[in-house]
């Protein structure tokens, strides 16, 4: 009997989560499936994407996170050489990621939502693009962990609140790595990495920072996949302190 209980509490405890990101979801009245975005330019997307001011100001943190996660346009921060300036592009473009950066609650709303996701929550049965979905929704609420404007706000115990996630999800990627590939593992690696040098976790007062350490630091594109073990060390140094 108990049994049963309990696997009815994690069932309602699904459907609550389920529910509830259901109701914090972001839509926007223009998306690709539209026939109408094939005759717009990339100026007209983009200012057609904007958050309305009056509803900017009462939306809340979590549905700023989603919308950012939705937007059309995400996938502009691939067509940049490094993750920051990637990110970068979409922070000048969408006015949502702006104001979730001004947002106190924001790394907490981020790292809450993050923590809820699953990696492996995919069906078999799925289309490439909904597998694509699933797998980039990772990398861009990864990309957002990475950013300075947002671990910067989080002190010690809090960045170690993320960096266990993120190493939780990272396992669960790698348990599943034919579907996540490289490239989601590398979005992992690099949030906690970002976090981690803000710590001086790979350096210290005799040595100085691995030249290809740097370089993933600095493009959060892997050169030497062997750096991501190194990373996975530290992370877990780190938690252990």
């Amino acid at each position: 009997m108990k049994c049963i209980k309990h696997v009815w509490g994690v069932l309602l405890l699904l459907i609550y989560c389920t529910s509830l990101s259901a109701i914090n979801e972001y839509e926007f009245s223009l998306n690709p499936s539209m026939e109408e975005w094939k005759t717009l330019s990339v100026e007209v997307k983009i200012e057609m994407l904007q958050i309305p001011t009056e509803e900017l100001k009462t939306i809340s943190t979590e549905k700023l996170v989603y919308a950012y996660l939705n937007h059309p346009l995400r996938n502009l921060m691939f067509a940049y050489n490094t993750t920051r300036d990637g990110y970068l592009r979409i922070y000048k473009e969408f006015n949502g990621l702006r104001e979730l950066n001004l947002r106190n609650d924001g790394p907490e709303k981020i790292i809450e939502i993050y923590s809820k996701m699953n990696p492996n929550a995919y069906n078999s049965s799925w289309e490439s693009k909904q597998e694509a979905q699933h797998i980039l929704r990772f990398v861009y609420i990864e990309t957002l962990l990475s950013q300075p404007e947002i671990f910067n706000q989080l002190n010690i115990d809090d960045s170690k609140v993320l960096i266990e996630s993120l190493l939780q999800k990272y396992n669960q990627k790698l348990a599943y790595k034919n579907i996540h590939t490289l490239f989601g593992l590398e979005s992992c690696a690099y949030a906690m990495g970002k976090v981690l040098n803000r710590y001086s976790m790979f350096s210290d007062s005799e040595n100085e920072i691995d030249s290809v350490m740097t370089l993933f630091l600095d493009t959060g594109k892997l050169h030497d996949p062997n750096i991501i073990d190194e990373v996975i060390i530290k992370a877990q140094e780190f938690c252990n302190k």
